[in-house]
């Protein structure tokens, strides 16, 4: 189950499975209600991305993740920490080679 596999790596701290799982997560299960942030809810649970740097959620420097756990886990949500772009790129990341002024 996806929260079980997350929970494992956020605890063991294995950054790149964190990475790995939530990339996992469909494009089409992203909604993006601000300019610097990006939401889920997949397999039960809650993802929410805030950006720092860049000029929004889709050309962001670092991106940081907080999670929302499944009813009966005990703890209800959590941080899972601050990635860079180059380690976790979002559905709509656009790379800045691409960007056109």
């Amino acid at each position: 189950m996806f929260a079980d596999d997350l929970k494992v790596a956020h605890t063991s701290n294995n950054r790149p499975e964190m990475c790995r799982l939530i990339k996992s997560i469909p494009a089409d299960r992203w909604t993006y209600p601000a300019t610097h942030a990006a939401m889920a809810v997949y397999e039960g649970m809650g993802i929410a991305a805030f950006s720092s740097g860049g000029s929004g959620i889709n050309t962001y420097d670092d991106v940081s993740i907080a999670v929302f756990w499944p009813h009966g886990t005990a703890a209800r949500q959590g941080y899972l920490g601050r990635f860079s772009k180059d380690e976790l790129r979002l559905p709509n990341y656009v790379p800045p080679e691409t960007w056109s002024f």
